[in-house]
């Protein structure tokens, strides 16, 4: 197996046990029986496990990166109201897609121990507030902005990606993510920029 194909099925193996056991009692022996290799395979391709972790997290926030700009493209043919529905579902769509996502956000070990890991999260949420902010200004155009501001849009509509995703997890699953989150955000959606 070629070096790149071994590292994302590293990766891989990483987001999803990081899922079933949690991101703080993952180990790389863990990773390595997953995919039936010997914990030293694990270290020929990433010095250590922090390391691991930056390459899972640079994996999953490149997707998150890829899918806003296929959003932002679509400029031309729908307005900014749509495109701003069309960026929470990615968002929902990638959560769904990686469960493990919300566990490795809210990890105290993670998130204290791996400054890089921290700073990238942190860049890549700000790059999300960035777009959606833009997109909510630019869907407030021309519409009555007296009771609302577009910090506030932002917060409602990010804390309900946050809230549908901890539902969806502590349910374990049990829901479709993203339609549920699509059916709430749009509703919220027409009565914040209506």
């Amino acid at each position: 197996m070629s070096a790149s194909k071994r590292k994302d099925e590293l990766i891989n193996a990483l987001l999803e046990l990081a899922y079933e056991i949690g991101p703080d009692r993952l180990t790389t022996s863990d990773i390595a029986a997953r995919i039936g290799v010997t914990q030293g395979t694990v270290f020929r391709h990433f010095k250590n496990k922090d390391e691991l972790w930056v390459a899972a997290i640079r994996k999953v926030t490149d997707g998150l990166k890829s899918a806003w700009a296929e959003n932002l493209l679509l400029s031309k043919e729908v307005d900014a109201k749509q495109r701003v529905a069309r960026l929470v579902h990615c968002q929902l769509e990638l959560i769904q897609n990686t469960p493990a996502l919300p566990l490795i956000l809210f990890s105290r070990e993670l998130n204290t121990e791996n400054e890089e890991l921290r700073t990238i999260i942190r860049e890549t949420l700000f790059v999300f507030d960035s777009h959606l902010s833009t997109l909510i200004e630019e869907a407030l155009i021309g519409r009555d902005q007296s009771g609302i501001t577009v910090p506030d849009v932002a917060k409602y509509l990010t804390s309900l990606i946050q809230g549908q995703a901890v539902r969806w997890g502590l349910s374990d699953k049990s829901f479709d993510l993203v339609a549920s989150g699509n059916q709430l955000s749009l509703k919220l959606i027409d009565i914040l920029i209506s």
